[in-house]
């Protein structure tokens, strides 16, 4: 395989991985809006509601908490996945 090809390859696996981690942020951001900002979503149900293999969301969430979009927090069962506001704090937000 050429140097072209892998590369061409490479960039594509970025762009789905930059996808599929919008995504994510996207459904953790409406479940947390959807509780009044006062609840985070577990990785099961992260999964559930993104059609995404957790051998594929648990890179992405790193990436995630690197990137400071998300904060985990060990919830009575399971680990909760909450997004950050851009100073760093959980976000709250006023559900209707």
């Amino acid at each position: 395989m050429s140097n072209h090809i892998r590369h061409i390859q490479a960039a594509e696996g970025e762009r789905i991985n930059g996808v599929m981690k919008n995504e994510l942020l996207q459904i953790i951001q409406e479940y947390n809006q959807g509780t009044g900002g006062s609840c985070g979503i577990s990785i099961v149900k992260l999964c559930e509601a993104s059609g995404f293999k957790i051998y594929n969301v648990k890179p992405l969430l790193k990436e995630l908490h690197t990137d400071g979009k998300i904060k985990v927090r060990e919830g009575i069962n399971s680990k909760l996945i909450f997004p950050l506001t851009p100073k760093g704090g959980i976000k709250k937000t006023n559900a209707k």
